[in-house]
């Protein structure tokens, strides 16, 4: 909803998705911090509030859902200008989530390190830290942001990259970004590989890899991926019986262009830079017109 507003949305859609962000943050206030499923109870990862961060699994969860939490309540409140949600904000302040926020990313054991949670907290961040203008609490969140980013910089992935040189203004291996998203393969399918073997296998100088692992690969050796994908595993693949959609790549690939990070194609042959009027069939998809389902 944030990037829809700062970027596209017009007309009515402004004030529409002003109000649908305010119904999500009024229905996690309303509900103490809870995301009510219609039985009543909270569904099964809707749980920010104090009561569930004092159990078990609370404890090991509320760095990340502290993130969260404070991400979805300053967004409302920069974005509709509500003050009931700046009052909430300073609510959470007081209980103490910012330095929640510190230990996100749980590194031990190191196979708790898991990346579709690297990628769910990246996304948490971008709002947090574009939002927020109190700088001791930037100071927080930038330093939790920090420890994360270390966790995955060994991989080379573009969208991490790419995110954290919007976010931080700081360099982020923007070129291995790049050349991470020349190394897709046009070929789609999820073919088996190895690469165990190589002789070239060592975690290279200056980097750390808590995950284990000794290097980042491409796509091109090893399969197409999201960017929840550890890009460090040797060994895999399907036999080309899966197909991964190519929607990572271009995420990535556009914010590069958006920030300015990768430059425009350069040709002569306009026709390879634009798309004709009738090129890409308009309203959408074909209606699914297969079997039904199982």
């Amino acid at each position: 909803m944030a990037l829809f507003l700062e970027l596209a949305a017009e007309g009515d859609e402004i004030a529409k998705a002003k109000r649908h962000l305010a119904r999500i943050a009024t229905h996690l206030i309303d509900h103490e911090w809870q995301l009510i499923d219609r039985d009543g109870k909270p569904t099964r990862w809707g749980r920010w509030d104090p009561e569930y961060f004092r159990t078990d699994e609370g404890r090991y969860d509320r760095g990340l859902q502290a993130v969260e939490l404070l991400s979805f309540i300053k967004t409302a409140e920069v974005l509709t200008g509500d003050p009931k949600f700046a009052a909430a904000y300073r609510r959470l302040v007081d209980l103490g989530y910012p330095a929640y926020t510190l230990r996100w990313r749980n590194t031990f054991p190191p196979d708790s390190i898991l990346h579709f949670l690297d990628e769910l907290a990246f996304w948490t961040f971008a709002n947090l830290l574009r939002y927020e203008t109190d700088p001791e609490l930037r100071a927080l969140y930038r330093r939790a942001y920090e420890r994360g980013y270390e966790v995955v910089r060994v991989e080379f992935n573009p969208w991490y990259n790419f995110l954290y040189a919007a976010l931080t203004g700081q360099e982020a291996e923007l070129e291995a970004g790049v050349r991470h998203l020349r190394d897709w393969p046009l070929d789609l399918r999820v073919w088996s590989y190895q690469n165990s073997h190589r002789a070239d296998l060592a975690v290279p100088p200056g980097y750390v890899a808590p995950k284990g692992g000794s290097k980042g690969f491409p796509p091109r050796e090893t399969e197409p991926l999201r960017w929840d994908h550890w890009t460090m595993q040797a060994d895999g693949g399907t036999g080309g019986r899966d197909v991964v959609e190519p929607a990572s790549w271009l995420l990535a690939y556009w914010m590069g262009r958006f920030h300015g990070y990768i430059g425009a194609p350069e040709t002569r042959d306009s026709a390879l830079v634009q798309l004709l009027p009738d090129e890409v069939p308009r309203g959408g998809a074909r209606p699914y017109s297969g079997p039904p389902r199982p």
